[in-house]
């Protein structure tokens, strides 16, 4: 159960960190942050996933949950590509594999 908690918790704090990026682009200046919906609605989504986070926490070791809960930056990565059309680089794509083969690791050993 620790284990869906704490990827749970990365998907939406990837989600949120996509949202909130999207929030500060369509804002002019910066002190319309806190009135853009994305922004807003980014950071309510980086709640849930805190409270996932520590649910997991209650139940898993922390050398087991953090790494787990960091998928949010290839959650991000994936968003960025396919919503932002941004360009992935070869050093990007080897960093996801091999974030990816850490993963595969410490699930074995658990």
């Amino acid at each position: 159960m620790a284990i869906e908690l704490a990827l749970l918790a990365g998907i939406f704090a990837g989600f949120s960190l996509f949202l909130q990026k999207i929030g500060l682009q369509k804002v002019k200046r910066w002190q319309d942050t806190l009135l853009s919906f994305n922004w807003l609605f980014g950071t309510l989504l980086a709640g849930v996933s805190f409270i996932f986070y520590l649910m997991a926490l209650r139940v898993e070791r922390i050398a087991i949950t953090q790494p787990l809960v960091n998928i949010s930056v290839i959650v991000l990565v994936l968003l960025e590509i396919k919503f932002l059309k941004e360009e992935i680089k070869k050093y990007e794509i080897i960093a996801i594999m091999l974030f990816f083969l850490g993963l595969t690791i410490l699930m074995v050993m658990i």
